[in-house]
């Protein structure tokens, strides 16, 4: 029997973890609130008795939990700690530790009084399944099998986190193949889960049943029966779309399900179940989540009245025959928003890329490994448009009622431009960075000062319509403007001047841009149509037309020679400006829910694309794809396939490591220092691969030890990134810089501590390198070590003469180290920084101090 929480309380368990609380009992398992005594954070612990278990399955699904948990990395899912065998006073016991999930079930919600309605499920749903698609994304595939509102756990924020993996499968290769053991629970699980089967659609199921009991209380099971169908319509007041959904994650029939985590939360987004397949505009697909999103009820688009194909066969076009479509050829694909992807562009260097969303947010993420940098926050609805400066330096961002400009480096807002009364759908900035052009729906296009955010003219479109696009002219001296009613207005950007229309789509112009000569424009529109125009003969050059879908998102290269266009039907193509062929098409197996945006990078190498399925992917555009040979996408951060862009025979012999070819080839006269698209040399990879022997031959036969990348990465960087020891010391003892700066000011010795390398920040510090340099975050060595929790580093930096122990960092937080030490429950940093020196009563940039943040979060020990 289980024992009490008083009696247990205070309890040490496995000589490690203290009792404090109980958070919930199952048949053979206590979970507790508990310490860890060494650190003071506070976990969640799952014990399971063996001798109580009812038989071996429950131990093996208990192992089987920690086992799968250790493999699990997602900000919705705790992360896990530890695991062991302890035998104790009561008999052998299995525990399990993890994160303690902020919040809240779903269910004490509920008895507390919160009231869950149409908008709160949906925005629980699109969280979950977030959560589902990276679960079930793994390989193999990892089922829940156990989803119910007591496994859903809710911040006061609103943010959903799902726990308990003790029904998880976690093996499954055929969907058919299950176990024999039932798990799950009555009223939440999926009919197949009585004879031991799962998939994907069987946390669907459970989802479905989980939102119903939100809505209404009651579980599946407490509902009639129709066909084997749940009959719930009548006992929950929900919109006919949202129910329609909802019927579709409770069928029966698994196969009838969604059968993927992106479907259904497309489907919950535009209302269109399996069963209603229905032309859609970029604009109604935001319409459609707005409820869902509780972004605000802005009515951003009207369906265009049209009849099947019948505009595109009245229009005097040829057809695109596309070539054979590539597939899976992205080279990073990030599941970057929680609704569709309306903007985005890539910065200047290349190393940037911005997106906008439907979700209100903007995030920045690195061009090269797909990894977040920062979100910006404070939009109003939909972000219709982001933009970088020529410069790089700022972000315009567009909203549902202003334009924003912000810092780059800083992530702060400068400045909001105040005009338009509706949804602000595009942006555009003249070459010289001196004005800014925008576009919204109350039908206007306005120009301003981009410096002092001035309004400098607003020009009238058309009577009723709405501004979809804007763009200058290479020279500043003329802009575009499309909009709903089909016209392509040319004014002259100075005085506001109408010079010319362009008439000629039958439907909405979502884009239009200028080409590098300033004198031919480029359209595309929901009428499917490509169409390039000549200002000088004021007239059409051409017409294309593309087999299936509006086209919603066009761009032109920077050379002028390509335009690339995605749409309705996911297929991302380029076409020939100057002939109007389609050159290559290419599109995933899913179609993306089609293709709302996308960018060149400055040099042309990489087309960035924004989905309907929230998606941001990047794609390399000279011949150098890397193509996962499972079918799924190089994954953000796979920096394998990011290398391969633009290698010659030299970087793939450094890469490797394969001295004979490096030898035959630098006898050949090959180019020691040959920059792969992303400014890599042969040294560079060998470096970075640890190939030490490589980067003595390469350095031996005049490569530059020192040659910069992009963003002024050394060889030395990714050696100490890495923990190439060897090739560090080498490096380092044949000239390599170890006070080089990146262009984000990062040392060598700050990406030590980053990584927590310490023997690499030993050879570093014997250089005589500076220690307190701060990269462009505000962070020192230090500071990023103690933010990491790399004890060791720090131990052996707060003991280095000239360092500064009460350092600021952050560039809006200003804390010390020994903040950050107490702020996030690192016991042994916080002694090691207290008995090297540190002021304990430092507040740094906070109003608050080291101890008070050890209080505030229940570090007993750090106190």
């Amino acid at each position: 029997m289980a024992t009490s929480a008083d009696q247990r309380r205070g309890e040490l368990v496995a000589g490690r973890y203290r009792i404090m609380d109980v958070l919930g009992r199952g048949g053979s398992a206590e979970t507790f609130r508990v310490e860890d005594v060494e650190t003071g954070q506070q976990l969640a612990l799952k014990e399971l008795l063996l001798g109580k278990a009812a038989d071996w399955k429950v131990v093996e699904l208990f192992e089987r939990e920690a086992t799968v948990l250790a493999g699990l990395s997602h900000t919705a899912i705790p992360r896990y700690v530890d695991h062991k065998q302890v035998d104790g006073p009561a008999g052998p016991s299995f525990y399990l530790v993890q994160e303690l999930a902020p919040g809240r079930p779903l269910t004490q919600w509920l008895e507390q009084g919160w009231r869950a309605d149409e908008a709160a499920v949906k925005e629980i749903a699109e969280q979950v399944l977030v959560v589902l698609g990276y679960l079930h994304s793994l390989q193999p595939p990892v089922i829940h099998r156990d989803l119910k509102p007591q496994n859903l756990i809710r911040a006061d924020d609103g943010t959903i986190r799902l726990v308990d993996f003790g029904a998880v499968q976690a093996a499954i290769r055929d969907p058919q193949i299950g176990g024999s053991t039932l798990v799950g629970t009555y009223g939440f699980m999926a009919p197949e889960q009585s004879r031991g089967l799962a998939s994907p659609a069987t946390d669907f199921f459970g989802l479905g049943a989980t939102l119903l009991y939100l809505l209404t209380r009651r579980t599946i099971a407490d509902f009639p029966q129709k066909n084997l169908h749940v009959d719930f319509r009548k006992s929950v007041p929900i919109s006919p779309a949202f129910a329609a959904w909802l019927e579709q994650m409770l069928d029966p029939d698994p196969a009838k399900r969604f059968q993927a985590a992106a479907s259904a939360r497309r489907a919950l987004v535009t209302g269109a179940t399996s069963s209603r397949r229905r032309r859609v505009s970029p604009w109604v697909l935001a319409t459609a989540g707005a409820a869902a999103l509780a972004v605000g009820a802005v009515a951003l688009r009207p369906m265009l009245q049209r009849e099947g194909t019948g505009n595109a066969a009245a229009a005097p076009t040829s057809t695109a025959s596309d070539p054979e479509l590539a597939q899976i050829q992205w080279l990073t694909a990030i599941p970057a928003h929680f609704s569709a992807v309306f903007s985005v562009d890539v910065s200047p260097d290349g190393e940037t890329i911005a997106s906008g969303s439907h979700d209100g947010t903007v995030k920045l993420w690195n061009a090269r490994t797909g990894a977040a940098i920062a979100a910006l926050a404070g939009h109003a609805g939909t972000v219709g448009a982001v933009l970088f400066a020529p410069d790089g330096k700022t972000l315009y961002t567009a909203d549902a009622s202003s334009v924003q400009v912000w810092d780059v480096s800083s992530h702060q807002q400068l400045r909001k431009l105040v005009g338009h009364p509706a949804q602000v759908s595009s942006v555009a900035v003249t070459p010289d960075g001196k004005r800014l052009a925008s576009g919204g729906f109350d039908g206007t296009v306005r120009l301003w000062d981009a410096a002092t955010g001035k309004a400098l003219l607003v020009l009238t479109h058309g009577a009723g319509a709405r501004v979809f696009s804007v763009s200058f002219s290479p020279d500043g001296s003329q802009l575009a403007g499309s909009g709903s009613d089909g016209l392509i207005n040319i004014w002259n950007a100075s005085d506001g001047t109408l010079l010319q229309t362009l008439k000629g789509h039958r439907g909405g112009v979502d884009r239009v841009a200028f080409a590098p000569d300033g004198q031919t424009v480029a359209s595309v529109g929901d009428d499917r149509t490509l169409r390039v125009w000549s200002l000088r003969a004021r007239r059409e050059i051409y017409t294309r037309n593309v087999p299936r879908g509006e086209i919603w998102a066009m761009a032109i290269s920077p050379d002028g020679q390509t335009i690339a266009t995605g749409g309705q039907d996911g297929v991302i193509r380029l076409w020939s400006l100057m002939t109007g062929k389609v050159t290559r098409a290419f599109s995933d197996l899913s179609h993306s829910s089609g293709t709302l945006s996308l960018a060149f990078s400055r040099d042309g190498r990489l087309l960035v694309t924004g989905h309907g399925d929230n998606y941001v992917k990047s794609w390399p555009l000279n011949g150098g794809e890397h193509v996962a040979p499972t079918g799924v996408s190089a994954t953000a951060g796979d920096e394998d396939s990011i290398e391969r862009v633009g290698w010659q025979p030299l970087h793939l012999a450094a890469w490797d490591g394969n001295l004979p070819t490096l030898k035959k080839l630098i006898a050949e006269h090959a180019n020691i220092d040959e920059r792969n698209a992303y400014g890599r040399t042969p040294l560079y990879l060998a470096a970075k691969r640890g190939n030490l022997e490589a980067v003595k031959l390469l350095a031996a036969s005049g490569a530059n030890v020192d040659a910069p990348a992009r963003v002024d990465m050394t060889p030395l960087w990714p050696a100490v990134q890495n923990g190439n020891v060897e090739v560090v010391r080498w490096l380092l003892d044949h000239g390599a810089d170890p006070k080089h700066l990146t262009a984000i000011r990062q040392s060598p010795l700050y990406k030590a501590a980053e990584q927590g390398r310490a023997e690499i920040a030993k050879l570093i510090l014997a250089r005589s390198v500076p220690l307190n340099d701060r990269d462009t975050s505000e962070y020192t060595p230090l500071g990023i070590a103690v933010k990491n929790g790399h004890a060791e580093v720090v131990e052996l930096l707060a003991g280095q003469r000239g360092i500064d122990l009460n350092c600021r960092n952050g560039r809006k937080s200003q804390l010390t180290p020994l903040q950050l030490a107490a702020l996030d429950g690192h016991a042994d940093i916080v002694k090691v920084l207290v008995a090297k020196g540190a002021n304990v009563n430092d507040r740094g940039g906070a109003q608050w101090s080291a101890l008070q943040a050890a209080q505030q979060h229940g570090y007993t020990s750090i106190v």
